[in-house]
């Protein structure tokens, strides 16, 4: 039986603690406080510092930090209080995905409260304000997130029109399990960076580190950790980078993970 104990445990969020309803199971919930009494639980997200909140508080999670944003900024889980990372300007970008694939309505977080957008968005897709603004000021300034979503496009015709395009200062990832969407943060920028911040400031070593999660956003933190563990629900591209596969989101994978250690 191995000896190895995580000391810190990194989650995804969507597809491997909520479920397609947006639901934490009980089973889930119950490990992760497990796993807190125990170990540095972080959540690693794409959601914005709002919907990052949220989750947190419905995990019960009072202490420790979280990363979201796709690892642009850090939450104080206690406070609530939002550090930037890392920022970039969209605007280079966004003129190259008008150039190369046009059609996208974009968003721009504002930290903390919300987003510009050029174009209204699906009801329920971003947390806090959304305001749709001229372009000029949508590209106003510096930004920790940008998203890029396509109505007319589907994934596999997004990923192809989207090859081999540089999109200056970011690193971008595309959703390619739901509809056409992107999303930008500055480059070099992920999960795995913004936990390495996290860890070095607890004296933690990525070898000490369990990273569970289903997403493309999630390939870089899964090869990262110590062990990285991808959903049963996961494409390909994303198990690759993993060291296991566990259970489906529907089948509580995240919580049989966690039960092997806590």
């Amino acid at each position: 039986m191995s000896t190895w104990t995580p000391r810190l445990v990194a989650l995804d969020v969507d597809g491997t603690l909520l479920d397609a309803t947006g639901v934490i199971s009980p089973t889930v919930r119950a490990a992760v406080a497990r796993a807190a009494e125990r170990a540095h639980v972080v959540i690693a997200t794409g959601r914005t510092v709002l919907g990052t909140i949220a989750v947190l508080e419905a995990l019960g999670l009072r202490t420790g930090t979280a990363v979201c944003s796709n690892g642009a900024v850090r939450v104080d889980a206690a406070t609530g209080t939002a550090t930037a990372l890392a920022v970039f300007d969209p605007a280079p970008a966004l003129r190259v995905l008008d150039e190369h694939v046009p059609g996208a309505r974009y968003a721009v977080e504002h930290l903390g409260s919300g987003h510009r957008l050029s174009a209204p968005f699906p009801p329920g897709a971003l947390s806090g304000a959304a305001e749709v603004v001229p372009r000029a000021a949508l590209v106003e300034g510096t930004t920790t997130r940008a998203i890029a979503w396509w109505p007319e496009l589907d994934t596999s015709t997004a990923e192809h029109a989207l090859d081999g395009v540089d999109l200056p200062g970011t690193t971008a990832t595309l959703d390619l399990q739901g509809f056409a969407w992107l999303t930008l943060v500055a480059e070099g920028v992920s999960k795995a960076s913004a936990l390495a911040v996290v860890c070095a400031g607890l004296g933690v070593d990525a070898a000490d580190v369990l990273a569970v999660g289903d997403g493309t956003n999630d390939t870089e933190m899964l090869a990262w950790a110590g062990r990285g563990v991808a959903m049963g629900q996961a494409l390909e591209v994303v198990r690759s980078a993993a060291d296991a596969v566990t259970g489906t989101v529907a089948q509580d994978g995240a919580a049989a993970e966690l039960d092997r250690w806590f």
